[in-house]
């Protein structure tokens, strides 16, 4: 109402003026004839739904330059229906987005891009940087590590870690491994072999 009986208040002069002075908005006077008669005739002439239409029109117009124009309702961020809009909108968006995210769907524009992390051949111990749906996906049968946009591949490798295959004492061995493919104790993901934990100090 802001905004539309404003506008309707600005052409009503208009409106009026163009149905009073128009001699063919009219219907003959004829005996017999009463008030009610003669506005349900005029209500059906043309000359009244041509000018009715034209009266919406030139309303539409002033509604379309109050909101557009003077208040920039719709065109300015932050104005009062684009407030308003997003405050009814934004919620629904962001659902729709976190269980197409969820789902492995393909995501709409307005949604954020899919995050990165570490994905992991459980075989080979090899690291690529993918998303969790392609890292997971029946054709590549990854193990993701979790969202890391970074450093996600190290080093140190996520996918390998510590092994001990011939246990913890003096000039044991250490290497990298899976935790598949460790014989021995294993340091657990991402741990190396730097200060070789298969000979421990003492």
């Amino acid at each position: 109402m802001t905004r539309l009986e404003p506008a309707l208040e600005t052409v009503a002069p208009m409106i009026e003026f163009s149905f009073e002075q128009d001699s063919v908005v009219c219907v003959p006077h004829t005996p017999g004839k009463t008030q009610t008669i003669a506005i349900q005739e005029i209500r059906n002439s043309d000359a009244f739904e041509f000018r009715l239409n034209a009266a919406f029109v030139r309303w539409d117009a002033e509604y379309a330059h109050l909101w557009k124009t003077v208040y920039n309702d719709h065109l300015t961020p932050g104005g009062p229906c684009y407030t308003e809009e997003h405050r009814v909108v934004d919620p629904w968006v962001t659902e729709i987005c976190s269980y197409a995210l969820n789902q492995c769907w393909e995501l709409c524009p307005a949604c954020p891009p899919r995050p990165m992390g570490a994905c992991c051949n459980a075989t080979t111990g090899g690291c690529t940087t993918k998303t969790r749906c392609d890292c997971e996906d029946v054709g590549y049968g990854g193990i993701y590590q979790g969202n890391d946009d970074t450093n996600a591949c190290g080093p140190p490798n996520p996918c390998v870690g510590a092994c001990c295959p011939n246990g913890v004492g003096p000039n044991y061995p250490c290497t990298l491994t899976t935790a598949s493919g460790c014989s021995g104790p294993f340091g657990g993901l991402g741990s190396d072999c730097t200060l070789n934990p298969c000979w421990p100090p003492g």
